[in-house]
């Protein structure tokens, strides 16, 4: 192994310091040859094994990374209500399978969406509550523009 020694968690390099074995974010969506998008669309589908902690920091270890590119039963998101940003745009909708309708979503657009939350067995009553609590920045249909109120609500994690 040349000048590393295996640590328990981690691996001890040269200068003495602890250094995670698993990868970073932007290494593992490298790995798997997606950009940083796509993995954190497909982490919050749960198509991509959780990270773990090692060394302070939250890693994925190369052995357990992989992607699941289509979605199977065990994690699928049913009913449910989403936002997604695009460009300078706000997407507020619900769905009676989310993970499809992320996908079309993805599919119809040319850059990629960010997912910024799923709330998952909620329905028409919360998307009819968030459409009129920010209706002054719709655009059109289910777009809102991602400034203000609701620029505020999305950075604070969608609560």
């Amino acid at each position: 192994m040349g000048n590393r020694v295996m640590a328990e968690q981690g691996t001890i390099g040269r200068i003495g310091r602890l250094v995670p074995r698993g990868l970073n974010i932007e290494r593992a969506a490298e790995h798997l040859g997606l950009s940083i998008e796509e993995f954190n669309l497909f982490l919050l589908l749960g198509r991509i094994p959780q990270p773990v902690a090692e060394c302070g920091q939250m890693v994925w270890p190369v052995e357990t990374l992989f992607c699941r590119k289509r979605p199977t039963v065990g994690y699928r998101v049913y009913a449910g209500v989403y936002v997604v940003g695009f460009l300078s745009f706000i997407k507020i909708g619900k769905s009676l399978d989310v993970t499809a309708r992320l996908g079309g979503i993805y599919q119809s657009l040319p850059l990629m969406i960010k997912v910024h939350h799923i709330f998952e067995g909620k329905g028409r009553p919360l998307e009819r509550q968030l459409h009129e609590r920010f209706s002054k920045n719709r655009t059109r249909g289910e777009w809102f523009k991602n400034e203000g109120e609701v620029a505020a609500w999305v950075e604070g994690g969608c609560k």
